[in-house]
């Protein structure tokens, strides 16, 4: 899958604040840390309802890239792992199957996972505690929780200096 990256796809009105992503409506968004943009102003970027896709279609240009970019490799995945689970129940009718990227086409759009229990954890908190997923030395940063995490980051929900 091709990274994605509304930073070119941003207007450039000088009004804008850092991390908005204009919609040609002229609304704006937040952008997360990993790239992808906070509809609205609540957590209903990862709903999964219709309502939400249709929210995001309002942002033409992006959703247009996303659509470009992703539903090919979701589709594809989902297709993969459903011939993986019809060979996996011919061999065993009891084997575990998967269904995790036939859910995360239905939410193409979406990240995948969607992390919505670590989302909810830190959309009241003013700033939370980060560490890169992959490094030879953590560091650990506060990051305003405004900003949305991608999956590169570990997460810890804290917003003091004590309780880590």
């Amino acid at each position: 899958m091709r990274p994605f990256s509304p930073l070119s796809s941003r207007t450039s009105a000088s009004h804008s604040p850092p991390g908005t992503v204009r919609s040609p409506d002229g609304s704006g968004t937040k952008r997360s840390a990993g790239g992808s943009p906070r509809i609205g102003s609540s957590n209903s970027a990862h709903l999964g309802s219709n309502r939400v896709e249709l929210e995001a279609r309002l942002y033409k240009r992006l959703f247009k890239r996303i659509e470009d970019t992703v539903l090919i490799d979701r589709q594809e995945a989902a297709r993969k792992e459903k011939q993986r689970n019809i060979e996996a129940l011919r061999e065993n009718h009891q084997a575990n199957i998967t269904k995790d990227h036939a859910n995360a086409l239905e939410k193409w759009w979406q990240l995948f996972p969607s992390r919505s229990e670590m989302i909810s954890l830190i959309q009241h908190l003013q700033r939370y505690i980060v560490c890169g997923r992959i490094t030879l030395r953590p560091i650990f940063e506060f990051i305003n929780s405004a900003i949305w995490p991608n999956d590169a980051l570990t997460v810890f929900p804290f917003e003091d200096n004590y309780s880590f």
